[in-house]
């Protein structure tokens, strides 16, 4: 058997949708979750929105950081569930932020000029502000630099570009940063 693990580029979300829904369909044929019957379904009975998950999905390769109060989380992959099908980046919009005083996790939708979804990439907070560097994405390596502000009082958070002056890094995945009085 092969290791499915090392398979690259990570799939779409379509993909991931497919994968997803197949696995759904093995569950139900191995008695895990049973499907309601069509008499017990009432024609045009509404179907409630499907809620957020209580944290983020399983992942790998993903960047977590904290600003002292709470620990952001983003990007990474997620192994596909279902033997034959490529392992997935998870959504590029999304961030999952943990409150560590009460424990209760938040889905955030961000907007701006999103990073492309990536793994291995290395991210610091600084001044309420992630700073994400490099990665692996569908294309490649990059070493491409994204701000996050975190001081946004909207229901959004805000992606930015940061173009560098100088040389900048050549591209990396798996990388690492740290911070350093205050500074990156």
């Amino acid at each position: 058997s092969s290791d499915l693990s090392c398979l690259w580029p990570p799939v779409t979300a379509a993909a991931c949708y497919a994968s997803l829904l197949l696995e759904l369909a093995v569950a139900m044929a191995d008695g895990i979750e049973e499907p309601l019957e069509e008499e017990e379904m009432e024609e045009g009975d509404p179907q409630p929105p499907a809620p957020d998950p209580p944290g983020p999905a399983e992942r790998s390769g993903h960047v977590a950081v904290t600003d002292g109060r709470h620990m952001i989380v983003w990007g990474g992959h997620k192994n596909a569930p279902v033997r034959g099908l490529y392992d997935f980046y998870l959504p590029r919009d999304e961030i999952w932020i943990y409150n560590m005083e009460t424990g209760i996790w938040k889905k955030q939708i961000t907007k701006g000029e999103l990073p492309p979804s990536m793994s291995g990439s290395c991210a610091a907070c600084v001044n309420k502000a992630v700073f994400l560097l490099g990665g692996h994405h569908a294309r490649g390596n990059t070493n491409e630099f994204y701000m996050l502000d975190l001081s946004c009082e909207d229901s959004f958070l805000e992606w930015s570009r940061i173009d560098c002056k100088g040389v900048p890094p050549s591209a990396k995945d798996k990388l690492g940063v740290w911070v350093y009085k205050n500074r990156l």
